[in-house]
């Protein structure tokens, strides 16, 4: 897999112009080695976990390390030493990513959530190397953000889920520009952006779990929108289907799931569908 470079905050490969940050360079554009991008990062956390560990940051050794072919040092030690405090899922993103294994751009600042959800829906996820003292939320530092990263990574590259993930993100990310969309959302509290945006920049894992996420938000801004207006929420969630592009047992799965933690029985024409959106990404593309 490939990974663009960073300069000045815009993204490039090898001297190439991005559209915006936050989105892929070109697809004929010369892409760097991901090598490089893993070991600067592997550098930024190494030390950063330095100043507040010390020399206890790199514990002992890994059994069995994990998978390497990276001849950085830096990052071998991440694959063969154990990080005190951090998940394994951080040395497998890094190690992973330095093999040419993950498709990742690498940022000088945080995207927006649309900006992440166009990633999302090209195959890509994204890490921030944020300055010191930058605004990081609910993230302590700029280094448990750029680790933070490093696990949506590893969840939004997981075999099992990764091209489910990306059909459902190139459906939201094809229904935002729909019309339609702006009814759904009209009349709805400032409280849902912030729901609405988590769900589409901060989420990752099993598809469907991502789609109930969005559905029951969905169904409370509307109720608290409309309280005396049930029929509002059943709308509003038809268009949701309806620009999701659900259809047959895949629709009646979508209406079914998440009421009373049910699992209806066309669960599998659901992630059929949304694999099937997720096909229109490059083979390349997707996590090996």
């Amino acid at each position: 897999m490939i990974s663009p470079r960073v300069v000045n905050d815009a993204l490039s490969a090898k001297g190439a112009e991005a559209e915006r940050p936050g989105e892929v360079p070109r697809a004929e554009a010369p892409l760097a080695n991901p090598g490089d991008d893993a070991h600067t990062v592997a550098e930024f956390l190494a030390a950063g976990l330095a100043t507040r560990h010390g020399a206890r940051w790199l514990g002992g050794a890994r059994r069995p390390p994990l998978p390497c072919r990276a001849g950085s040092p830096l990052i071998r030690a991440f694959a063969e030493r154990r990080l005190f405090q951090v998940g394994d899922a951080v040395p497998a993103a890094l190690t992973a990513w330095a093999d040419g294994e993950r498709r990742v751009v690498l940022l000088r600042s945080q995207p927006s959530p649309r900006e992440m959800l166009r990633l999302q829906a090209r195959g890509w996820r994204c890490v921030s190397l944020l300055p010191e003292g930058s605004d990081t939320g609910r993230h302590a530092d700029v280094v448990d953000f750029a680790i933070h990263d490093l696990c949506h990574l590893e969840k939004f590259a997981a075999p099992e889920h990764h091209r489910a993930q990306v059909g459902f993100f190139a459906l939201l990310d094809r229904a935002l520009d729909d019309p339609r969309w702006g009814q759904i959302e009209s009349g709805l509290d400032a409280a849902w952006g912030p729901d609405r945006d988590y769900v589409l920049a901060d989420m990752n894992g099993h598809a469907v779990y991502l789609f109930v996420a969005l559905k029951r938000k969905l169904w409370l801004a509307q109720r608290r929108a409309f309280p005396s207006l049930e029929t509002a929420a059943r709308r509003a969630h038809e268009t949701l289907f309806d620009l999701l592009e659900l259809e047959g047992a895949a629709r009646e799965a979508a209406a079914a799931i998440g009421a009373k933690g049910s699992l209806p029985d066309g669960l599998a024409a659901l992630v059929a569908h949304l694999e099937g959106a997720g096909r229109g990404v490059p083979d390349e593309a997707l996590a090996r």
